[in-house]
């Protein structure tokens, strides 16, 4: 799996060459705890960090490049489907007459996609694109055949290949997060059958964890196991 990638691009409009790193992630649960616009700009400050040595040198710190966390949430809740959001660091005058250039602090980003319904349009397109491609609920085949229709986009060989991985990854993905929910209620059994002074026996059949398993989840919250 390839999770930071490094590429150079051209600015649009011109011929000014850019060097990017990005950090792509795909995101299932959009609200895992945290907000994942923190840990996105924690990424972006260890790539800015770990330029140093590789892309320069010394107190050359005129060469660091910009870098780019990007989110894609492919089934965030109902009321956040549909957005794309952009958080970057801008110069702010208090006083006086700004003298320094965009790419002197413009050097990290991050970018939040919350994916929608694939069968409904938003109102862009390049949203609508990432609808269908992302979607963990349509075929790979109806994907290749709205994808070549609606945006263009030739189905070669290798595109297909790659349109079928990505419908793989998608399964996986509803396939992880069912687990992730089945250990989070084992979890909570397993706490509120500690606090209630079962056998250890019994919290084991229900909760499929081990004796040394649930010894930690006792210690966890300041209790013993009930032999």
């Amino acid at each position: 799996m390839y999770y930071d990638i490094r590429f150079k691009a051209y600015i649009p409009n011109t011929e000014e060459p850019v060097q990017l790193i990005i950090n792509l992630e795909i995101q299932l649960n959009d609200t895992p705890g945290y907000p994942l616009v923190t840990r996105g700009f924690y990424y972006c400050a260890r790539m800015i960090s770990e330029q140093y040595g590789t892309i320069f040198t010394g107190e050359h710190y005129e060469k660091l490049q910009k870098v780019y966390s990007i989110w894609i949430c492919p089934d965030p809740a109902k009321k956040r489907r549909n957005g794309i959001f952009r958080y970057h660091t801008v110069q702010d005058t208090v006083l006086g007459k700004p003298y320094e250039t965009l790419g002197s602090y413009d050097l990290m980003e991050v970018v939040i996609v919350n994916l929608g319904d694939a069968d409904k349009e938003s109102d862009l397109e390049i949203l609508d694109l990432l609808n269908t491609l992302f979607s963990l609920s349509t075929s790979s085949e109806t994907k290749k055949k709205r994808l070549q229709k609606d945006f263009g986009i030739a189905m070669t060989e290798e595109f297909e290949s790659e349109v079928q991985d990505m419908c793989n990854l998608g399964k996986a993905l509803v396939e992880q997060g069912i687990e992730q929910g089945v250990e989070k209620k084992n979890l909570s059994l397993a706490k509120m059958m500690i606090k209630d002074k079962e056998s250890l026996d019994k919290i084991e059949k229900y909760t499929g964890f081990s004796a040394d398993k649930l010894k930690e989840i006792a210690a966890s919250i300041g209790t013993n196991l009930t032999a």
